[in-house]
């Protein structure tokens, strides 16, 4: 995917939401701004990194569970692909 020298550290979470993530982010000593969440589910890995000003971007997957949807106004960013990330997070520099 051509992602290794953009990955820092892989972290799994029991919630998903905005208090957890800053608690990522402050274990990894960087400002929100400095922070980037792939995911394939809007409601609980974009939405929440989004409200704490981090960026993040939504990947579907053709099976998403009911309760992983959620409204938004279509500015949620979304890639077809894992793929175009690289060009996606060296646009957000």
């Amino acid at each position: 995917s051509g992602l290794a020298d953009r990955v820092e550290r892989i972290e799994i979470v029991a919630e998903k939401d905005a208090p957890t993530y800053l608690r990522v982010v402050a274990s990894l000593g960087v400002a929100p701004e400095q922070f980037a969440m792939v995911g394939n589910s809007v409601r609980s890995d974009v939405l929440p990194v989004l409200e704490i000003g981090a960026h993040a971007v939504h990947v579907p997957y053709h099976i998403t569970w009911a309760a992983e949807h959620a409204d938004h106004d279509g500015t949620v960013p979304t890639l077809d692909s894992i793929t175009q990330l690289p060009d996606w997070l060296a646009d957000q520099r």
